[in-house]
Order: C-alpha cells, then structure tokens, then sequence
C-alpha cells in the first residue's frame, strides 16, 4: 500500500508508459514501420479530439471571468486558433470568419465566440463572419 498518492501516480504512469510502449513495439513488428506511423498518427489525433471534447464540456463549469481563457486555450489546441483571437490571416480574416466561411461545425464557432473574437470584425472584402456563415 501506497501512502503517498504522488508516489502511486508515477508508477501507474511509468506502468502505462511502458505498456504504451510494448504495444508500439508490436505494430511495428507486425505492420512495418509506415503502417505503424500511420496508425500511432490517428491515434494522436484521436486522443487529441477527446481531450478538446473533454474540455469543452468542462467550459460550462468554469467561471464566467476564466471562460475566454479556457476558450481560447481549447481553439488553441484544435487548431482554430494560432496566437490570438483577433489575429487575421493574410486574406484578412479574424478565426471566427475563417471557421464560418469554412463550414466549420456550430460548436467550432460558439467557442470562438466565447473566446471573445469580434464578431463585428469586417474582413478585407467588407464582409463579417455573419455573411460569410450565410453563404
């Protein structure tokens, strides 16, 4: 038994690592090396799609002064954003036109919403996100 938490997380992790590890190995073995890649690849992807739903269901909880934040924090890690909320590309559009000219989902655009991107921004056609959504 195990008195200190801090002591039993590390081995339950270093125990994970190396079945993580063991299980890679055997791709390998079994598929080639660009199979494997390929699979550990969508994997990644995977986990990284259920960590930005996790955390997205989590955004409800958090309070309402620390929401922007964590909103940005998750475009962040989904790619819908690379520094900051009102960054416009070189088309001159800010991250909340890109996702609703892109037919990205209503969740996608809610949580640049709630990130706090302008929503009033005027590209460099005239246009907002509003129009480019409606398209």
């Amino acid at each position: 038994m195990y008195l200190d938490d801090a002591v039993y997380r590390s081995l339950v992790s270093e125990a994970l690592e190396v079945k993580e590890s063991g299980r890679d190995k055997y791709l390998l073995w079994l598929h080639g090396e660009e199979e494997a890649s390929r699979i550990m690849q969508r994997r990644l992807r995977a986990a990284q799609r259920e960590r930005a739903m996790l955390l997205e269901r989590k955004l409800d909880s958090v309070h309402i002064e620390e929401r922007a934040s964590a909103a940005l924090g998750i475009c962040r890690s989904k790619g819908l954003v690379e520094q900051d909320i009102g960054e416009p590309d070189r088309q001159g559009e800010n991250p909340l036109m890109r996702a609703a000219g892109s037919g990205r989902g209503l969740g996608d655009i809610r949580l640049i919403a709630t990130a706090r991107a302008d929503v009033n921004f005027k590209g460099a056609t005239g246009q907002t996100a509003l129009h480019l959504a409606a398209r």
